[in-house]
């Protein structure tokens, strides 16, 4: 895959991105986490850019981009309620996140090389919380799935994190030590990065105006 078209297909973030800025004045206030989440992509994705354009690492900002990243996605799992049962959770979960990737990137690590650990942790715990959300939205939706951003999202989440928590455990376990095993890995996550990029517009445009719902704000 040449470079170019790699920058391409990362860039498709910024359509969701772009949704979500010319209705985010519309947008039910709890999904503004998402938004920030799209917003914070497609920034990280032009810095990297650049960086890269001017032969420097990406490292850094990725590593803190991840914490962020995590950080903002378990806030909107909080906008959907989904820690109503016990909110203790939620708190609980963003010190984990903190804490670990302290440990690995300030403590055990540097901010330079890959955080894998966390990667996985992080990863893991999204796909978890997708997973509960989306046993939320069934039991309780009675409108089309499909039109339902909080599911799109979710099923997003599911395909991209999970596949990252098995393309960063090959790192862990030293079975990427092939550059062609490599390439194939991470093309393939590209084209999922692209398919759950475009689920993401797709949640921008069916995110539900302030006014036509009663969602947690």
């Amino acid at each position: 895959m040449s470079f170019y078209l790699y920058v391409i297909l990362s860039f498709t973030i910024l359509i969701a991105g772009a949704i979500g800025l010319v209705r985010f004045r519309s947008i039910y206030k709890a999904y503004r986490p998402l938004l920030y989440f799209f917003w914070l992509a497609g920034i990280n994705e032009t810095i990297n850019y650049f960086l890269l354009m001017n032969g420097r690492t990406t490292q850094i900002n990725n590593n803190i981009y991840v914490l962020l990243e995590a950080l903002l996605i378990t806030w909107y799992f909080k906008k959907m309620n989904i820690f109503k049962s016990w909110p203790p959770l939620f708190y609980c979960l963003l010190t984990a996140f903190g804490v670990a990737w302290a440990l690995e990137n300030l403590i055990f690590g540097a901010l330079y090389s890959v955080s894998l650990y966390f990667r996985v942790f992080y990863s893991f715990g999204i796909v978890l919380m997708s997973i509960h959300c989306i046993n939320k939205i069934i039991t309780t939706n009675r409108g089309a799935l499909l039109r339902n951003a909080s599911f799109l999202t979710c099923v997003g989440f599911i395909l991209y994190f999970t596949y990252k928590v098995l393309v960063e455990a090959f790192g862990i376990y030293g079975l990427s030590s092939s550059v062609h095993f490599q390439v194939v890995v991470y093309t393939i996550l590209i084209y999922i990065n692209v398919v759950v990029n475009f689920i993401y517009a797709l949640a921008a445009l069916w995110m539900p105006k302030r006014q036509a719902f009663t969602l947690p704000s």
